[in-house]
């Protein structure tokens, strides 16, 4: 039962973090992108460019024959589950901008500064993008041929996405203008910039080393209560030569407060180090314990 209650607390913590993140995304590009006609890249930035080639097509039209390619290609190379929530996340972002155009139709943009609305538009949605990466799942578009790229290269998520969406800048210049391709290759960078920033904050642990004559109850807190593993190592003092048991675990930032906090109050002359982790690949953090997977 207790299996079962995480399973489902982790798949809507998952829905919940990829809703937030989509719905950022769309914020950005319905009140700071779509009145300018940039391509900054994407789906929606070919489909635009290429209706100025060929004002018959429609933009709409466009973007779904080429994401059902996309999603063919995300399920051979990336796995179910990355189609399930980059599918879900496309949804909300043309869903939240249908309904923006509903419920708050702009009759001009928001700022007369191109320059302005592209950064602002560019920092929104490369927050939203980084966050719904960080679940595993993009909002689809060029993001799936980034999350490809990333997978079987070593360029990292925000440089494969420069790399996808440059491309279609790049014929955004040829189909629009000079100047707005020019802007968009500016929101281009930015962009790698905002994602790349986002991600590696988003996906920061901490390492906490932990010294303490309470080992016993402080190492059961961190695996029963805080759900952590921990390696424990002997150790001996270099002046005193007294030999001690530490612990070293991985937790995020919010864990680590917890843990602190609960070493303080059973052992004040505990000693605790810290520090940053830009990334942890494995069982708790990048795939779920055996025990939870089998239950999918």
């Amino acid at each position: 039962m207790m299996n079962l209650l995480k399973k489902y607390g982790k798949q809507f913590k998952k829905i919940t973090i990829v809703t937030f993140g989509s719905i950022l995304v769309a914020v950005g590009i319905y009140f700071f992108i779509m009145d300018y006609q940039i391509p900054l890249g994407g789906i929606s930035g070919f489909a635009i460019a290429l209706q100025n080639l060929f004002p018959k097509l429609q933009v709409g039209y466009v973007m779904t024959t080429l994401n059902i390619l996309l999603f063919i290609l995300s399920y051979i190379f990336l796995g179910k589950e990355y189609v399930g929530y980059t599918l879900y996340s496309s949804l909300i972002v043309s869903n939240t901008i249908t309904l923006l155009e509903n419920l708050v139709p702009l009759k001009e943009a928001l700022t007369s500064n191109i320059l302005l609305s592209v950064i602002i538009g560019v920092i929104l949605s490369g927050l939203g993008i980084a966050i719904v990466i960080t679940q595993n799942a993009t909002t689809g578009g060029t993001e799936i041929l980034a999350s490809i790229i990333n997978k079987y290269t070593n360029i990292d998520i925000g440089r494969s996405i420069m790399f996808a969406d440059g491309l279609v800048v790049l014929f955004g210049i040829y189909a629009v203008n000079i100047e707005v391709g020019l802007y968009a290759l500016v929101g281009l960078g930015l962009n790698t910039l905002v994602i790349n920033w986002a991600i590696s904050g988003l996906n920061t642990k901490i390492n906490m080393v932990i010294i303490t004559e309470k080992f016993e109850i402080v190492n059961k807190f961190i695996i029963e209560h805080m759900e952590r593993g921990s390696t424990v190592y002997l150790a001996e003092g270099g002046f005193s030569r007294e030999r001690k048991q530490i612990i070293n675990t991985i937790v995020s930032r919010s864990e680590y407060f917890v843990i602190k906090n609960y070493v303080s109050e059973v052992d004040p002359k505990a000693f605790v180090i810290m520090n940053y982790v830009n990334e942890v690949v494995g069982e708790g953090f990048t795939h779920e314990p055996e025990d939870l997977k089998d239950m999918y």
